[in-house]
């Protein structure tokens, strides 16, 4: 018996099976209509802040971890708010994470009566029951911030958190 021939053999396909025959939709982009006073408001936001000067810029922490430390006494009721603060912040932010710090931090966290604010931080605006300042270098980039927190008997610990749920954020614009 003699070999088969290779021009005997069955042929393969000569072209594979189309498994992408529906065809991929397009996205449609719809651009949407922001209202003036919410695109005011928004710029007013980012570029301005409550107090001092506004930036034409948006100013960020470029390291992806934000050291916070305690530089005072604190009761045991506004450390559990701090670190709940600091979790709900962790879970939002895609830059940067907050963690505590006991020694060297970017931000400095003060719960102090506000009759000693002014001692704390000289550019401090009277009459706060908190209040933040940051420092950015000409990048935008936050190098140092501080907080205080009154914490005077006349403050409910829940009044004391929401403070801390403002400011704390605020330092991270």
């Amino acid at each position: 018996s003699s070999p088969t021939p290779i021009n005997n053999l069955p042929s393969a396909p000569t072209s594979a099976p189309n498994v992408f025959s529906t065809p991929i939709p397009t996205p449609t982009i719809v651009p949407i209509t922001v209202d003036a006073d919410l695109k005011s408001y928004f710029e007013e936001i980012v570029f301005g802040g409550e107090y001092g000067s506004s930036t034409d810029f948006v100013t960020r922490w470029e390291d992806g971890y934000v050291d916070v430390m305690i530089m005072t006494e604190v009761d045991i009721e506004s450390s559990v708010c701090l670190d709940d603060v600091m979790a709900d912040f962790n879970a939002l932010s895609e830059t940067a994470q907050l963690r505590r710090s006991s020694a060297g931090s970017d931000i400095e966290l003060y719960f102090a009566p506000e009759s000693s604010f002014s001692t704390i931080e000289p550019k401090y605006i009277p009459t706060n029951m908190g209040f933040f300042w940051a420092y950015w270098n000409s990048r935008g980039a936050l190098y140092t911030a501080l907080i205080m927190i009154d914490n005077n008997d006349d403050i409910t610990q829940q009044q004391r958190c929401h403070l801390v749920q403002e400011e704390l954020p605020q330092a991270m614009e």
